[in-house]
């Protein structure tokens, strides 16, 4: 968005001021100045527009865009570092977390093979003492005199109570260990999951807090940088509707003045006349002037009206332009 002074180039202002130019000729003043003294000079009476005020205004309002626009330059900027830093912080205590949740499993799962192991022990001594007892049970039974046979069978059999034992206990803890690793599994597993999904839900709400600064930011950039332009543009017109004002101003001192060149001097009657009387028609002969007021008449082509303050026939234009500022013009 920009504004540049041009004179000669509408600045979106009013319509009244479309295409100003500034100039004396731009006035169009030049036909109420028509069968009067100034007919030829009337220009030299009033002043071009100064465009001096124009162009401060601008360079104040471009300066004052410049200044907004830095501010929201810094504002944007720390904005970005902030976002950035709390990224890099999010990041950080993920892997934190992730850390913290491998170190945590880690510890169980050490303790769950650790207590395993023991178990696995203690099922082997559990195991070795039955087997000794059994060897024990087979030279007391030789001792007491009991057949070989007897006392052979009888230790298979108690050897393979000893066995059975150990394998149903240590099938048992198998299965116990099996499942305390795949809970503490699961449980690491969840809690990565979980994690990644806070830093997701986390990241998602900074980036659409950021994206909403960012766009308020940029909104109130805009609106302001219009807001200077609008009272640019309301300043550069009361600049030149004060010109204009003004210019109307002179305009109407000068025609308050005696300058009519001899305009209908004769009072309008007598047909033909000389040529400054011009108090018939030569466009409608026979209709001659009248000396009642605002009355109508057409000399040499031009709409006049008899003014009975000026004593003359003046143009209707002119006439009706005072008559609407002066009770007393007629």
């Amino acid at each position: 968005m920009s504004y540049t002074y041009d004179p000669n180039t509408p600045q979106g202002m009013n319509q009244s001021v479309h295409g100003f130019t500034g100039s004396v000729g731009s006035l169009g003043y030049g036909g109420l100045f028509e069968g009067t003294k100034f007919e030829d000079d009337w220009q030299q009476y009033f002043d071009p527009y100064d465009t001096a005020g124009e162009e401060l205004a601008t360079r104040m309002s471009g300066i004052d865009v410049g200044q907004l626009q830095s501010a929201w330059d810094m504002q944007s900027q720390q904005l970005g570092e902030t976002w950035g830093l709390t990224q890099q912080q999010l990041g950080e205590g993920l892997e934190s977390q992730r850390g913290q949740i491998g170190a945590g499993f880690r510890t169980q799962t050490a303790n769950i093979g650790g207590n395993w192991q023991e178990q696995q022990a203690g099922f082997g001594n559990q195991a070795a003492k039955g087997f000794q007892q059994v060897d024990i049970m087979g030279d007391v039974m030789k001792r007491k005199g009991k057949g070989l046979f007897h006392g052979e069978q009888r230790k298979r059999m108690a050897e393979s109570e000893v066995s059975g034992a150990y394998k149903k206990s240590f099938g048992l803890g198998q299965s116990a260990y099996e499942r305390a690793m795949e809970g503490a599994t699961g449980q690491y597993q969840q809690g990565l999951a979980g994690a990644q999904l806070g830093y997701e839900q986390q990241m998602s709400r900074g980036q659409l807090g950021y994206e909403q600064a960012m766009e308020s930011g940029e909104f109130g950039l805009e609106q302001g940088i219009t807001d200077i332009y609008q009272g640019l543009e309301q300043d550069v017109f009361g600049m030149r509707e004060s010109w204009q004002q003004g210019q109307r101003g002179t305009l109407n001192v000068l025609l308050g003045m005696d300058i009519w060149d001899g305009a209908g001097q004769n009072g309008g009657s007598g047909g033909g006349g000389d040529g400054n009387g011009r108090a018939g028609s030569v466009d409608q002969p026979g209709q001659t002037g009248n000396e009642y007021s605002g009355q109508t008449s057409t000399i040499d082509g031009v709409a006049m009206k008899w003014s009975s303050n000026q004593g003359q026939w003046i143009p209707a234009e002119q006439w009706d332009y005072y008559a609407q500022s002066q009770s007393n013009w007629g």
